[in-house]
C-alpha cells in the first residue's frame, strides 16, 4: 500500500512537471529572446564598453559570470513568483493542485524543479554563447566545469526557493508594490555580482563581513570559484555551505507562507 501510494504520488509530481514543460514550450522563444538580449547587453558591456574606460581584462569574465547569470536569474525568479501571487490571488488554481493525492513536499517540490528544468534549457545555452564570444577573458579557466555545473543547480535551487518563500510569505499588495525595492534591490546592490567580493574586502573590511553572507553574493562567488578558480573569490566550500544555509531557513519561510495562505485558520 506505502509503494502504491508512493508510485501515484511520483506520477502525479511528474504529470505536473510535464505540464509546466507544455507551457514553457509555448512560450519558449521569447523567453530565449529575452534572455538573449541580456546576455548580448552584458557581452557588449563587460567585454569592450567597460576595457574601454579603463576595467582591467581579467575583470571581464567575473563580471559575466555575476551580472549576467544573477540578473538573469533575478529576472526568472520575479516571473515565476508573479504567477504564483495572481493564482493565490485570484486564479486560485492552486486550490486545485491542492485537491490532487500528492502531499504538500512533492507539490511544491515540483515547482521548484520546474523553475530549475526551465532555468537549464534557457541559459545553459546563452551562458556557453556569452563565454564563447569572451572566449579571451575565459581562456585560462582553473575551475572545473563538473563542479561548476553542480553549483549552478545548487545556486538555482536556492533561487526557486527565496522567490517561492517571497510568493507566500508576502500578501499580494506587499509583493507588488515593495519586493523589488525593499527585497530585490537590496540583495542585488550589496552583493557582488558587479564586483568581486576580494575587491569589496580591499576597499571596505568590515563591509565585506556582511556582504559575504549575501544569498547573491554565494551565488556569484560560488559560480567564479568553480570555473574561474584561483584565490580572487570566496572559497567554493564556504559558498556551498553558505547556500545550504540559506536554502534551509528560507524552506522554513515557506513553509510559514504557505500555512499563512493556504492553511490559515
Amino acid at each position: 500500500m506505502i509503494d502504491n501510494l508512493a508510485i501515484s504520488q511520483i506520477r502525479i509530481f511528474w504529470a505536473l512537471i510535464r505540464r509546466d514543460m507544455c507551457v514553457l514550450k509555448k512560450n519558449l522563444r521569447s523567453r530565449i529572446i529575452d534572455s538573449g538580449i541580456l546576455v548580448a547587453t552584458n557581452v557588449l558591456i563587460f567585454g569592450k564598453l567597460f576595457p574601454l574606460i579603463g576595467m582591467p581584462e581579467h575583470f571581464i569574465a567575473p563580471l559575466f559570470l555575476g551580472s549576467s547569470l544573477n540578473m538573469m536569474l533575478l529576472s526568472f525568479g520575479y516571473g515565476f513568483a508573479l504567477k504564483i501571487v495572481y493564482d493565490v490571488q485570484y486564479d486560485r488554481f492552486i486550490d486545485y493542485h491542492m485537491t490532487l493525492p500528492i502531499t504538500k513536499f512533492w507539490l511544491f517540490f515540483s515547482y521548484i524543479i520546474s523553475f530549475i528544468i526551465e532555468a537549464l534549457i534557457i541559459t545553459i545555452p546563452l551562458l556557453s554563447l556569452g563565454i564563447i564570444l569572451l572566449s579571451e577573458a575565459f581562456s585560462n579557466l582553473q575551475g572545473n566545469w563538473i563542479i561548476f555545473f553542480s553549483t549552478y543547480l545548487l545556486s538555482l535551487s536556492l533561487i526557486a526557493i527565496l522567490f517561492l518563500s517571497f510568493s507566500f510569505y508576502y500578501d499580494f499588495e506587499w509583493f507588488r508594490k515593495n519586493l523589488w525595492a525593499r527585497r530585490l534591490n537590496p540583495l542585488f546592490t550589496f552583493s557582488t555580482t558587479a564586483i568581486t567580493w576580494k575587491g569589496i574586502a580591499l576597499l571596505m573590511p568590515r563591509a565585506s563581513v556582511l556582504i559575504q553572507i549575501n544569498p547573491l553574493t554565494l551565488v556569484a562567488e560560488g559560480l567564479r570559484s568553480s570555473l574561474l578558480g584561483g584565490s580572487d573569490y570566496l572559497p567554493l566550500g564556504f559558498c556551498i555551505i553558505g547556500i545550504m544555509v540559506w536554502a534551509i531557513v528560507l524552506a522554513w519561510a515557506l513553509k510559514i507562507g504557505i500555512s499563512k495562505r493556504l492553511d490559515p485558520i
